[in-house]
């Protein structure tokens, strides 16, 4: 697109799939506000012009990859956005400021595939709430992450497939949770030395080469 400018945005809340996709000429860089709550899949994608650090508190939703080909996204910071409850795949994948998250108050978690995969810096993760659902791969390749605290997740848990292959978690712990689903090679590669799931008061799968 040859759309150049763009006003009088501060009231946007919602921000549709492939919205700004592709508009490379547009300076972007106040489109996302305090009123945003959900921002779709591929809405910025090739757009150089938006410049990000950090997420507003406002937000729930993200879809997939909404910041592909944008050179000037760095997200460093999401511990303000205490609503977001639904991540798509890729969001955050290979950021390297991340460093800590904190999503233990939750009522409902949803992570997507290689949403934080390759993320160098990322240390720990706390989970909580009646559901929390981690596609593949969400985790994988993140060296230096060694703590997910699951004490806050009382309802079901479930892992998609090889979700901390190569992360560096060296203890497994999921307690009182009502049911737990761990995917197929979850843990692949990783360095756990100790499991603990216990007072799973429902169901218990694992699948094919979750520890492997």
């Amino acid at each position: 697109t040859q759309l150049s400018e763009i006003e009088n945005l501060a009231a946007l809340q919602v921000i549709g799939n492939n919205a700004f996709r592709n508009c490379s000429l547009l300076d972007l860089s106040q489109v996302i506000t305090d009123a945003t709550t959900y921002i779709g899949s591929y809405a910025f994608e090739n757009c150089p012009g938006i410049s990000l650090t950090k997420l507003p508190d406002s937000l729930i939703t993200i879809g997939d990859t909404p910041f592909s080909g944008c050179e000037n996204v760095s997200i460093v910071d999401i511990s303000n956005c205490t609503q977001l409850q639904s991540i798509g795949s890729r969001v955050f994948q290979g950021m390297e400021g991340i460093k800590y998250l904190d999503f233990s108050d939750r009522t409902n978690l949803q992570i997507g595939s290689y949403a934080f995969a390759d993320c160098p810096e990322l240390v720990g993760v706390k989970l909580g709430g009646q559901s929390v659902e981690i596609d593949s791969y969400a985790f994988s390749n993140c060296a230096k992450l060694q703590e997910v605290d699951f004490s806050k997740c009382t309802g079901s848990v479930s892992f998609g497939s090889y979700v901390f292959q190569n992360a560096s978690l060296q203890k497994l712990s999921i307690q009182s949770a009502s049911s737990v689903s761990v995917g197929k090679d979850a843990f692949r590669e990783s360095q756990l030395s100790s499991i603990q799931l216990t007072d799973i008061t429902e169901s218990l799968t694992i699948q094919s080469g979750a520890f492997n």
